[in-house]
């Protein structure tokens, strides 16, 4: 299914923009990006909060959900009700109470560059002795705590379910799930250089659409019962995905991290897994990310620092060229984590980086942060439209756009076209 006729003015109306006032770089950037996607600037609001990226959970709830629920009572965007929401809390079977937004005109937050990344653990919150240790913390990514921000008396541990998880159905977001859930997503980068040219890829690329090969980096985990396998499976699926719209896929299958020495380039598209740092043929100069390149690598702390160019993979990737990326802030458990199928099944359909994304999350007030453009569309309009308009610009993406077509042709058996 194609969704490539939503336009993106249907989402600008949509957008709010948060900035740290406290940062010296965050005001400019948040108006760099409100320019660039045409976003009025009264939809451009600013927070005094700490720049670290680690907070307290007090902090964050004084200092940026208070003032933010604040600023939706004041413009009289947030209107709520009493609702019960059966079985929110993923690991305890109960109904909880609650006050739920019917009114939300605001369905994706953009935090940017400034604006903390992450909630520390309070070990004065309790949760109850029947959710699974695991599930237990309340330590989580802002972007996700901040995503609930439509629902008041949920409780700070554990995970809660996500209405908009995809599953087997790929949708636009809409006006009912903005009364259960904002997209809230983050510009951020280890300079500010890095994230205006994020922003700038981003709306480039959808001039056209995102050109290049896809790369996959999996571990050969052959077994079902293998608790890891559900990773292996997401990364091969999203591989046939693109192998399918015509993409040149290369999958690497070796137990290890894909060797430094690949020759990787001109990259649309990376899923890969499991190393703490950033390692393989991004090293090298020769390995280029292409403008508007979607990169993601798995692990438990991917996203424990998003500021640093060699820490971890968010950063590195972003600094290395990268226009959008993802990954968790402290450990998720795997299930937890975005399912990479669903994220490239909704890209490729033709909906936004924000939508893609939560639908690919199947809990939220947990650990993962979405680091791009929420607006950003790799793939806006039906491909031969896009074929056409290169043609007719000679656009330097062309010879990638026959090169697809001719890979499509011959999945669809017309090989003598």
């Amino acid at each position: 299914v194609l969704f490539r006729s939503v336009s993106q003015s249907r989402y600008t109306a949509h957008t709010l923009v948060v900035y740290n006032r406290a940062d010296p770089d965050s005001q400019s950037l948040a108006e760099f990006y409100a320019k660039a996607r045409s976003i009025p600037s009264d939809r451009v609001v600013a927070l005094d909060c700490p720049i670290t990226e680690e907070i307290t959970r007090a902090d964050f709830e004084s200092k940026i959900k208070k003032p933010i629920e604040e600023l939706f009572t004041t413009r009289g965007w947030m209107k709520r009700t009493e609702n019960f929401l059966s079985n929110p809390i993923l690991g305890i079977e109960s109904s909880v109470p609650v006050q739920q937004s019917v009114e939300n005109p605001i369905w994706i937050m953009v935090l940017m560059r400034g604006i903390p990344l992450k909630i520390a653990d309070d070990p004065t919150i309790l949760a109850p002795e029947n959710l699974m240790p695991q599930l237990r913390a309340n330590a989580a990514a802002v972007d996700s705590e901040l995503a609930l921000l439509p629902i008041t008396g949920l409780p700070l541990y554990g995970l809660i379910a996500n209405p908009y998880f995809a599953d087997k159905r790929i949708r636009p977001f809409s006006s009912f799930f903005a009364n259960y859930l904002i997209m809230v997503c983050r510009l951020d980068a280890p300079t500010p250089a890095i994230v205006r040219r994020m922003i700038q890829d981003a709306v480039e690329t959808e001039k056209t659409e995102l050109t290049g090969r896809a790369y996959f980096d999996i571990r050969a985990i052959d077994k079902k019962e293998d608790p890891y396998w559900l990773g292996d499976n997401w990364i091969e699926r999203s591989a046939l995905l693109f192998q399918a719209r015509g993409f040149d896929v290369e999958i690497d299958r070796r137990p290890e991290v894909v060797s430094k020495l690949a020759p990787w380039d001109q990259i649309a598209f990376y899923a890969g897994w499991y190393t703490g740092d950033f390692r393989g043929p991004f090293e090298t100069p020769s390995a280029r990310f292409r403008r508007g390149a979607i990169a993601y690598h798995i692990h438990s702390f991917s996203a424990e620092t998003v500021r640093s160019e060699t820490k971890n993979w968010v950063g590195p990737l972003l600094a290395h060229g990268a226009t959008a990326t993802m990954g968790a802030v402290y450990e998720p458990y795997l299930r937890f984590t975005p399912d990479v199928s669903l994220f490239v099944s909704s890209l490729l359909s033709g909906l936004s980086f924000a939508e893609s994304a939560y639908q690919s999350q199947l809990a939220l007030s947990w650990m993962v942060t979405f680091v791009g453009d929420p607006l950003y569309r790799p793939f806006p309009r039906n491909f031969y439209e896009n074929l056409d308009a290169a043609q007719t610009a000679n656009t330097p993406d062309l010879p990638w756009l026959r090169l697809r077509k001719a890979r499509l042709l011959a999945n669809a058996g017309s090989l003598s076209e």
